[in-house]
């Protein structure tokens, strides 16, 4: 029998100040109550899971709503461990008109013979904000996992008012197929993409972002799309 964690998670604005209206979990999927950190107007809320991580048979789905003109931030409690076996999760989002989500995920870590599948899609709203980071890393280096996972798919897919403006999806199975290739993964053995959609400060943003980092934008009449690759 697979093993569900369910995690779901509404904002609404209330005279001025975004308010948690609704939360569930189910194990081992887990949300800690809401934190209003440094005298903000929105919650930031935390995902966490007893196991720090997938293990075989687990499916976990998340679902993220964000109101008009509400604001979350959600982050993890640390990176995310996929251990060995078969294990899938489903990211859901929308966010209103006026809505704000940060969503600020620590890494995926693909340990040895893990075998997993992650779908992540987000709908936006024309006049919403998205600051989203995808990450993952080639296994625990320090103990020589690197590249040793079986099978890792990984695929993202943004709307704006039901049309498709950004598809990502890696799909990977370095135990069949070499990733060392310079045009494929190279040297490298951790990836962080950064998606901001909407007029955002990114002078400000900028702060957070790697200084060795290759970074492109792609300008569209419903916003702003900057990925920035580490």
């Amino acid at each position: 029998m697979p093993n569900l964690g369910i995690a779901k998670l509404s904002v609404d604005c209330r005279d001025g100040i975004s308010v948690v209206t609704h939360q569930y979990g189910k194990a081992p999927l887990q949300l800690h109550r809401p934190l209003y950190l440094e005298g903000h107007t929105y919650p930031t809320v935390y995902l966490r899971t007893p196991s720090a991580g997938l293990l075989e048979g687990d499916i976990h789905d998340l679902e993220v709503h964000v109101g008009r003109n509400s604001t979350l931030e959600l982050r993890t409690q640390a990176s995310t461990l996929i251990y060995p076996g078969k294990s899938q999760q489903t990211i859901r989002i929308k966010v209103n008109e006026g809505g704000k989500l940060i969503y600020l995920p620590h890494s995926i870590i693909l340990a040895a013979e893990a075998h997993f599948t992650q779908k992540v899609y987000i709908e936006l709203a024309k006049g919403s904000l998205l600051q989203y980071r995808d990450i993952w890393s080639a296994g625990r280096i320090a103990m020589k996992e690197k590249w040793q996972f079986q099978y890792f798919s990984n695929l993202i897919e943004i709307f704006v008012e039901d049309e498709l403006i950004y598809r990502e999806h890696w799909k990977l199975e370095p135990k069949k197929f070499s990733l060392t290739h310079p045009v494929l993964c190279g040297e490298h053995t951790e990836f962080t993409n950064m998606y901001h959609f909407g007029p955002w400060d990114f002078e400000h943003l900028a702060l957070a972002i790697p200084q060795k980092s290759t970074s492109w934008c792609l300008s569209k009449p419903q916003g702003q799309v900057c990925r920035v690759l580490c």
